[in-house]
Order: C-alpha cells, then structure tokens, then sequence
C-alpha cells in the first residue's frame, strides 16, 4: 500500500480526469514498481532483525542484529539512540512503517540481494 501511494503521489494527475489521483496513471507504474521492490528489501532486512517473528523489533533484537545492520546502512555509533530515532511513537518496539522510514534516509541496502542492474 506504501508503495502504491508514493507511485501514485509521484506525478501529477492529468487536468479532467477525475480518477487520476485515484488510480496509478501509466506514467506511475515504473515508479510504483521500484518503490514495491524497495518495500520488499525492506521487509525482508526487517524479517532478519525480528527474531522474535512478532512483527516488532525490540531494542535487544536490535543490539544483536547490530553488526548485520551496519552492513546494510553503515556504522552505527549510538545503537540505542538509533533505535530511540527510529521508534518515532516512543512505544519500545520498532514497527515496520517505522524502519522504512528510517531505511529510506539511510538508503539501506541488503548484502546479498540482486539489485537491479540497468543494461
């Protein structure tokens, strides 16, 4: 769903069509394609840090996976002021929604995935 809003907030609808900014316009589909593609490396990266599989990281999830998140985004200072950044609510766990945000502005890249080569 994410990725379907910022594919379809990404160009402007067209003057008369109604449904323009309802719907993801031809001109949005490759947008929308990369954005569901980057969705699912983030999920996948936040599948790893999960251990507890609850949909939630916890700070001691996030400790441990240090090492393997640094691979991703680099060096990490501060581990739990990271953390304390990401849970923007306040509420101790780390949600999804949360950790794109977060991947987003540290342009998190998986190690091992296939990123898309343009030829």
């Amino acid at each position: 769903m994410r990725a379907f809003q910022f594919a379809k907030d990404a160009v402007p609808g067209k003057k008369g069509d109604k449904y323009a900014d309802d719907y993801i316009q031809k001109s949005e589909f490759r947008i929308f394609l990369v954005a569901l593609r980057q969705r699912f490396e983030y999920w996948q990266a936040f599948r790893r840090i999960d251990a507890g599989g609850d949909g939630r990281v916890d700070l001691q999830e996030f400790l441990a996976a240090k090492l393997m998140i640094e691979k991703w985004v680099g060096k990490l200072d501060d581990p739990v002021a990271e953390f304390n950044k990401i849970d923007g609510n306040g509420g101790g766990q780390i949600l999804f929604d949360e950790f794109c945000d977060w991947s987003v502005a540290k342009h998190l890249d998986l190690d091992d995935d296939d990123d898309f080569q343009a030829d």
